[in-house]
């Protein structure tokens, strides 16, 4: 009996690889403990038939091989970033979190913002993070109110231009690439 014969489907495609990074983005920013599975981090794929023995007696061994191909790195070098990020930024492990819902502008494009927030405490000074994440396979501009009046940079690759915020509240324009996810700090 092959592996086919016995788990009913085919090991999984990992061509679409890049479609994973904004549910990565979202492990990373999203309130509580990010927590990985068997290999998700090089984007181990394996197939689980809807019923018989290849359901949950058959070995799946991880493929380390993964972790220096094309997907594997790039998903790697995500991981690391992130992981730094929500390990320097007191905003990503806080409690404080507020989603932002605009059905047309956001959802019906493929996005989503929300933003994390960790109040003053001690000599720590209040910190605001905004989080947007597109889904789509195609680039989106969305339209947010910045909570605070200075200078917004892009962290995850740090390659989009810096917003500008006269005043508190004032709504500006972030790009957010396809498939990804952008994160915005007062710096």
């Amino acid at each position: 009996m092959n592996l086919r014969d016995l788990l009913g489907e085919r090991y999984g495609n990992r061509d679409r690889f890049y479609k994973m990074q904004p549910y990565v983005i979202a492990l990373y920013t999203g309130k509580g403990i990010p927590m990985l599975w068997h290999g998700q981090e090089f984007a181990e794929n394996w197939g689980v038939p809807p019923r018989g023995l290849g359901r949950n007696l058959f070995e799946r061994p991880l493929h380390w091989e993964f972790f220096y191909d094309e997907a594997g790195k790039a998903l790697v070098r995500l991981h690391r970033i992130l992981g730094t990020l929500r390990g320097t930024h007191r905003a990503l492990g806080s409690r404080g979190y507020y989603y932002y819902y605009h059905d047309r502008a956001h959802l019906q494009r493929g996005v989503l913002a929300y933003r994390r927030k960790a109040d003053a405490q001690g000599t720590s000074v209040s910190e605001d993070v905004l989080v947007l994440l597109n889904f789509s396979d195609s680039e989106a501009e969305v339209w947010l109110p910045f909570p605070a009046a200075g200078r917004w940079v892009e962290m995850i690759d740090g390659t989009l231009s810096p917003i500008q915020v006269v005043q508190n509240g004032q709504w500006f324009p972030a790009i957010v690439p396809s498939n990804y996810g952008s994160i915005y700090k007062l710096t």
